[in-house]
């Protein structure tokens, strides 16, 4: 399966190579094969993440699913503080 994967990628970065200006490009976008790169290096992050997981779920499950549960919401929290600002800002501000 990872040969179909690399077979799969390589096409992929023919395909751009070989019609660098097809009809999906975009002006903001203009190197095919940045994007490529972009994408392999998340899918490597995410193949990364799913065998660390693997491995730390075999020593010790509840550990890990605390873990994951205690940094989650300490990031969702930093998210919800800077793109939702203003409407946790009107939660704690009385009006009139």
């Amino acid at each position: 399966s990872a040969l179909i994967s690399v077979l799969g990628i390589l096409l992929i970065i023919l395909s751009d190579v070989l019609h660098p200006l097809n009809s999906s490009s975009s002006p903001a976008s203009p190197s095919p094969l940045y994007g490529d790169v972009i994408c392999l290096l998340g899918a490597f992050l995410y193949a990364l993440n799913n065998v660390l997981c693997e491995k730390f779920v075999k020593v010790d499950r509840y550990e890990y699913l605390g873990m994951m549960g205690f940094f989650a919401s300490i990031i969702s929290a930093a998210q919800m503080l800077v793109l939702e600002r203003e409407e946790v800002f009107e939660l704690f501000v009385e009006e009139g």
